[in-house]
């Protein structure tokens, strides 16, 4: 429509444009207008869109008819199409609330089951529970846990293991000690005994020898599970150094290097001589020539170290490495059996960061050093 006065577009039935004509002539300007009017008993609600045409006078107006009755129609039925977009979604919701529900119900029944199973004593869990929520989280921590109580149980398993086979080699040891128990008394005075014979039959080196082997009987006797000082662990290696050296005559040479300050330092008794005399077995038996062997005991950032080094056959790396394996291993059936016994006391008296570490190399040396704690 043009101005209110000139129709130029129709689309409806019902109402004639000279009906609407005077309500539209009145609105010559922009914007838009609405009217409420009744037509042959029927009433509308007219709406004017009006906007003027470029730089000129002119109006162009688009004017829509639409009854009440339609317009409640409408109403009815977008109220109705709202009403079941509403009830789609709260049924929608209500199912994925049901849903996850349901889901989330599922697993921690689950997650509670797998609990009451790990609390029995029965560690053969599911390996997961699927999603990636809290849950999840916690099964894979209760996972985690479960490893480290396992890894716990077989380490205790481990320990008893270890304290059963030292009870039975104790018991073992205690056995062989009483079977082949002797009077010391006695001992002591058949090889005073002979002593005196020899010294009436002008046997110096059989008179020295029987003196040696009372003392090293002595002492080693006399050793329990106190502790005895550097310097007599000291006396009875050169003792049985002597033993070595008369039947060996020149062909085994020794020193030992000791500072006075250590000589009251504590240690656990008959810990050196085995060292010593495996030097000798394994270490300069076969050798040719000369063999010497140095026991250095010194005072090092407040901590002692033992060493006994040899200059005999040596070990090559196979050799060497199966028997720091021993070292490693608690077992019963271990071949160096005086070494290995002497790491094993030494640990389990002090600690796992103390005892007795290995070098060698085939031909030339072998050395031991013993670590221990400072003097006390």
């Amino acid at each position: 429509m043009l101005n209110g006065e000139t129709e130029l577009l129709a689309n409806g039935q019902g109402v004639e444009f000279a009906q609407i004509m005077p309500f539209v002539k009145q609105w010559k300007k922009e914007g838009v207008f609405q009217e409420h009017v009744k037509l042959h008993g029927i009433e509308y609600m007219m709406t004017c869109y009006s906007f003027k045409l470029g730089e000129s006078e002119d109006f162009l107006q688009m004017v829509s008819m639409m009854s009440y009755k339609d317009i409640l129609q409408q109403a009815s039925r977008q109220n109705r199409v709202g009403f079941l977009i509403f009830a789609g979604s709260a049924l929608l919701s209500v199912g994925l609330i049901f849903l996850f529900s349901w889901s989330f119900g599922a697993r921690v029944e689950r997650f509670r089951e797998q609990m009451q199973k790990a609390a029995s004593g029965n560690f053969d869990l599911e390996t997961s529970l699927g999603g990636t929520d809290e849950i999840s989280d916690l099964y894979e921590y209760l996972g985690i846990m479960i490893g480290d109580i396992q890894r716990l149980l077989a380490e205790i398993y481990q320990e008893r293991l270890h304290a059963e086979q030292l009870k039975t080699q104790q018991r073992e040891a205690e056995f062989k000690a009483l079977a082949s128990q002797m009077n010391p008394h006695f001992l002591y005075n058949t090889l005073e005994t002979i002593r005196m014979k020899a010294r009436v039959n002008h046997e110096p080196e059989i008179e020295e020898l029987v003196k040696l082997l009372a003392k090293i009987l002595r002492k080693s006797i006399q050793a329990g599970g106190s502790e005895v000082t550097v310097k007599a662990e000291t006396e009875l290696v050169e003792a049985y150094l002597k033993i070595q050296r008369y039947r060996f005559d020149e062909r085994i040479q020794y020193r030992i290097q000791m500072n006075q300050e250590v000589e009251d330092c504590r240690i656990l008794p008959l810990i050196l001589q085995p060292l010593v005399e495996n030097s000798i077995i394994h270490g300069l038996e076969t050798k040719e020539g000369t063999g010497c062997i140095l026991v250095r005991i010194e005072e090092r950032q407040e901590q002692l170290f033992i060493t006994v080094e040899d200059n005999g056959v040596g070990m090559d790396e196979e050799q060497l490495g199966q028997l720091q394996k021993e070292l490693g291993r608690r077992s019963l059936n271990r071949s160096h059996v005086g070494v290995c016994n002497v790491h094993e006391r030494i640990r389990l008296k002090y600690g796992e960061e103390f005892g007795l570490s290995i070098q060698s190399i085939k031909g030339k040396m072998t050395q031991v050093v013993l670590h221990l704690p400072a003097c006390r």
